[in-house]
């Protein structure tokens, strides 16, 4: 049995995890300073609101990502047993405050 480095998943797994809290974190902040150029306007206001939960999202997923690689490396793999269930779970919370706002924007049957 040919047996293959996990290091290579890791590292894309932690890089994706901090590319997604960049990414969202510069989002929101780009998205605030449109909002504070304009208050009154419906779609930075909107835009504004989507960002925070990407980021809020994005948090989460750093959170169970990377935190917990850390954790397990670092040998307090009893620690991330107890953090896990909250960290995924509120990833998956973010992930359907986000997502039926696309939904409805696509026209899916769920949301008309």
């Amino acid at each position: 049995m040919i047996t293959l480095p996990i290091f290579p998943l890791l590292f894309v797994d932690i890089l994706g995890s901090a590319l997604v809290l960049l990414l969202s974190w510069a989002a929101f902040i780009n998205s605030r300073k449109l909002l504070a150029r304009d208050p009154e306007n419906a779609l930075w206001l909107f835009l504004y609101w989507l960002t925070l939960a990407f980021l809020a999202f994005g948090l989460s997923r750093a959170l169970g990502h990377i935190i917990g690689h850390i954790l397990v490396f670092a040998g307090h793999g009893a620690l991330w047993g107890q953090m896990r269930p909250y960290s995924g779970g509120a990833a998956l919370q973010r992930r359907f405050e986000c997502h039926p706002v696309h939904r409805h924007r696509l026209g899916h049957p769920l949301f008309p």
